[in-house]
């Protein structure tokens, strides 16, 4: 009996893995739309955490810069509070997403602009990241990553192997924090097109390709689904995750100039 119901739970995961195989190259990406609200325009789940995390944020030297909407999926609400750390080189942001039926998540990310190009992302995010990123798109995965202070640790540390590799940490400020949003969503979706595994329509949206799509995302899927999911995508050591740096560090400064992720310096 415990044989046949893993055997219809397997089949079951198959037949949504396909379905999501071939629903997502029909989804459209759009272009995210950030723009700033007022307090009182501001979910309550998110208002309580900004109250939460702000007297930690505040000891690690981090000030508050205000909150920005995103409706980058026509179903789903995106609100992100910005705090921006007195170094000016690096930036916390706290999301909260609530879908359609009410459901709403939340996570944080830490994140630093580069120079001469691309940017270091780490967050407690455990969505599976089901395309490839840009080689200057630096997203390690951090174990462990509830606690706000080791991630920003970690953080730092990251930044020192990345700047040994000529890749420097450039100044941020809270005023251009949407317009870096949308520089890193359309920087991952235009590598995207350049790969063939996107097309980009005429208004301002991205739509993944059917076969390539198709193929990529199922692959991953599959990764992060099944009982090897824990194994394949365990987030790897301190060294481990220093030595992927380097290694992505060498291939960002092959890219081609027009393939960069070059935000404005702020």
């Amino acid at each position: 009996m415990e044989n046949m119901g893993m055997d219809v739970l397997v089949c079951l995961m198959v037949l949504a893995l396909i379905s999501l195989a071939f629903m997502t190259p029909r989804k459209k990406h759009l272009v995210p739309e950030i723009a700033p609200l007022e307090i009182d325009q501001v979910l309550k789940g998110l208002r309580k955490k900004i109250t939460k995390q702000a007297p930690e944020l505040e000891e690690l030297g981090f000030r508050y810069c205000g909150v920005y909407e995103s409706r980058a999926q026509r179903k789903t609400l995106e609100q992100v509070a910005v705090f921006v750390h007195s170094s000016r080189e690096v930036e916390f942001r706290l999301w909260l997403v609530r879908t359609s039926i009410g459901f709403e998540s939340d996570y944080f990310e830490i994140g630093s602009c580069l120079a001469p190009h691309g940017a270091l992302v780490m967050g407690n995010s455990n969505q599976p990241e089901l395309s490839a990123a840009p080689p200057d798109l630096f997203l390690p995965l951090m174990p462990g990553g509830k606690s706000i202070k080791k991630l920003y640790q970690a953080h730092l540390e990251h930044l020192g192997v990345l700047s040994k590799e000529g890749f420097e940490a450039r100044p941020v400020s809270g005023e251009d924090a949407a317009q870096r949003m949308i520089n890193r969503v359309t920087h991952g979706f235009e590598y995207q097109v350049k790969r063939g595994a996107m097309t980009r329509r005429e208004d301002g949206s991205y739509r993944q390709r059917l076969s390539l799509g198709i193929i990529l995302t199922l692959t991953r899927a599959l990764i992060a689904a099944t009982p090897f999911g824990f194994v394949l995508m365990k987030a790897p050591s301190p060294a481990g995750r220093a030595h992927a740096l380097r290694k992505s560090a060498r291939i960002a400064k092959q890219m081609p100039p027009d393939w960069r992720l070059n935000p404005e310096r702020v």
